[in-house]
């Protein structure tokens, strides 16, 4: 445990985190800082398996309580679905007693799957969640049933993006549904804070080279593959561009969706056989994200659908042209030829155009970027805490003693 202060102060909450993996992706980034921007001033307390999310949350200062991993998949399969459910009932158990324990005022799950257990954990005894939606689920039975077991059982429905609100339950949640867009850290993606000539270095690429990036996990939905067929494109057009593939797989099966590690064979393979060893590469996991967002040309998210695309802002911050899917929540970021361009998903032709005009026409991507920064500010980790402190208040029936407000939104 930490040494958090478990007495918040007199206007303070007692909050209980919830999150299914320690592993940490985009939505437990997003925790994180919300878990920086509530110790202060709030109790805070983490229940979530052991592992990096958990040493990261604890040495923020939050109380840390281990739960099972509820990593299990939510399609339905002879044997691993009566896992999947075990594992959601023993958080569902372990839950209830930590709620009890720690007087949780709020109770707010990070995921689906975090949502299921605390919604099982209010019918016995703790506080109604509030359950975080960071993507959408398919369109499957068990799917369409996890969230009707959510649209009663939640309190309250958080969504990143107007688009993973319409995904849910079809737009027909019986609980309230409100978008809160996710946070980024503007210090950090500050381009004053980052050398670009330095980072170009760090990566061993050419000055005069444009250079574009893929940053996101490894797996189909990404489309990596639209941006590795784009490139053979462009080299067929004479542009001697280069493309870094830059991401690991982060979730394998067989309790995820895709088969990440055959797919991540299938790139290197596709890669080999259009003769484009020399255009790209593949970095791995990418540890220094401002440095290489810097360090690039333009950023490209072809994703077939977006739940929302925090690299896009991170982008726009450090001041890095973007191509970015018009499927999902980054269609609510970036509007096109403004601070940004938007391509279809799964249409290497249109991902081609896109960044062909970008690198044939510099003072296009100088405008788009003077644009982008402007969008990134309103991203801010603050406003997204105070955004979300506003909604536990309104749950909880105590309204903030200050009148100010402040919200998350373009």
């Amino acid at each position: 445990m930490s040494g958090h202060d478990e007495t918040p102060a007199r206007d303070g909450l007692d909050v209980l985190l919830v999150n299914h993996t320690s592993t940490v992706s985009g939505a437990e980034v997003s925790l994180l800082d919300l878990v920086e921007g509530l110790v202060a001033e709030h109790g805070v307390t983490i229940a979530a398996p052991d592992g990096p999310l958990a040493r990261s949350a604890r040495a923020r200062g939050a109380r840390v309580e281990l739960i099972p991993a509820m990593e299990g998949s939510l399609r339905l399969h002879p044997r691993h679905t009566p896992r999947t459910l075990g594992g959601i009932a023993g958080s569902a158990r372990a839950i209830r007693e930590i709620a009890r324990r720690t007087r949780s005022d709020v109770v707010h799950a990070n995921s689906f799957r975090a949502g299921l257990a605390a919604s099982l954990a209010a019918c016995v005894g703790a506080p109604r969640p509030l359950v975080h939606l960071h993507d959408c689920l398919p369109d499957t039975a068990s799917a369409r049933a996890t969230e009707q077991v959510l649209s009663c059982g939640a309190a309250t429905i958080l969504a990143n993006s107007a688009y993973t609100a319409a995904c849910f339950n079809g737009g027909r949640s019986r609980a309230p549904v409100k978008v809160v867009h996710n946070p980024i850290d503007l210090e950090r993606f500050d381009p004053a804070r980052v050398d670009r000539a330095e980072a170009r270095r760090d990566l061993g690429l050419d000055p005069d080279q444009f250079v574009l990036a893929v940053l996101a996990q490894i797996t189909p939905w990404k489309g990596q593959d639209t941006a590795v067929e784009a490139v053979r494109l462009l080299r067929d057009r004479g542009l001697g561009v280069r493309l870094l593939v830059a991401g690991e797989v982060k979730f394998r099966r067989p309790l995820t969706r895709y088969d990440n590690d055959t797919y991540l064979r299938e790139l290197h393979a596709s890669v080999g056989s259009l003769g484009l060893e020399d255009a790209v590469s593949f970095t791995g996991d990418c540890t220094d994200p401002p440095g290489l967002l810097r360090a690039i040309d333009c950023l490209l998210v072809p994703s077939w659908a977006e739940p929302w695309g925090r690299v896009v802002v991170e982008a726009m911050a450090i001041g890095t042209p973007i191509v970015a899917t018009s499927a999902g929540g980054t269609a609510e970021l970036v509007a096109d030829g403004r601070n940004g361009l938007l391509a279809a998903p799964r249409d290497p032709v249109a991902w081609a155009d896109a960044t062909e005009a970008l690198a044939r026409d510099p003072g296009l991507g100088r405008r788009m970027v003077a644009a982008g920064r402007e969008t990134a500010r309103c991203f801010s980790r603050d406003a997204y805490v105070q955004h979300v402190l506003e909604i536990y208040r309104e749950a909880v029936g105590r309204p903030r003693r200050s009148s100010s407000r402040q919200t998350v939104g373009v």
